[in-house]
């Protein structure tokens, strides 16, 4: 995972955001088998929980989507993300994409939609989304059940790459470094699953309709 420089990022504030404690709930899984998204990612960033792949299933009997994301030593880490969830999370990764690189630098917010929507497709379409997602975790941190996530922050500090913290309303989570690719790939993950669940929420990046394309994808 490359630094992306502070001469080319927007500071922004250490953001924490919380969905209420009534979204939690735990209930049987039943997979949506066609709605399977996978990340693979070549991170070199020094980091705590480096990803190598992320992964996002539809379950379609409790209308969440599973997000798994394995790192470099063999951790996996899994999570239950609601709609209300998803929505929270929207917004937070679009400010990310939205502080760094050119798109900061844009005053006109048209100049910054069309440049942010470019920047997403070349990143989406140089990524690897047709690698199996890897079964070789020796380590769960958090467990062999999904966590339900509630709370997301976002960590911008000078000179570093950002991190994203993903973390249920009481106890462990994830923070993880995240660069501008595995953003952009990220929401288009999101977008897809969403889309898969019918959940129609306004995932956008910038003048992209995040409801295009039909086909699953994986990224890897």
């Amino acid at each position: 995972m490359t630094d992306l420089g502070a001469s080319n990022r927007v500071a922004l504030p250490n953001v924490r955001l919380s969905l209420p404690s009534a979204q939690i709930s735990v209930g049987a899984t039943q997979m949506c088998q066609n709605s399977v998204k996978t990340f693979q990612s070549c991170s070199k960033e020094p980091d705590m929980s480096r990803v190598h792949q992320i992964q996002l299933k539809y379950d379609a009997r409790e209308d969440r989507t599973l997000l798994r994301i394995s790192t470099l030593d063999k951790c996996e880490y899994q999570f239950w993300m609601t709609r209300r969830f998803t929505k929270l999370l929207w917004p937070a990764l679009i400010r990310m994409l939205e502080s760094t690189g050119k798109v900061a630098q844009q005053r006109d917010q048209a100049a910054k939609s069309a440049i942010l929507a470019f920047e997403h497709e070349k990143a989406t379409s140089n990524s690897d989304f047709a690698t199996k997602y890897q079964e070789d975790a020796t380590r769960t941190p958090l467990g062999t059940s999904p966590v339900l996530l509630a709370k997301v922050e976002v960590k911008s500090d000078s000179g570093k790459v950002p991190r994203l913290g993903l973390h249920p309303l009481e106890g462990r989570g994830l923070e993880i470094a995240v660069d501008d690719k595995l953003i952009h790939s990220f929401c288009s993950m999101l977008a897809k699953a969403a889309q898969s669940a019918d959940w129609r929420l306004d995932l956008s990046i910038g003048e992209e309709s995040a409801a295009a394309g039909d086909n699953p994808r994986r990224l890897n």
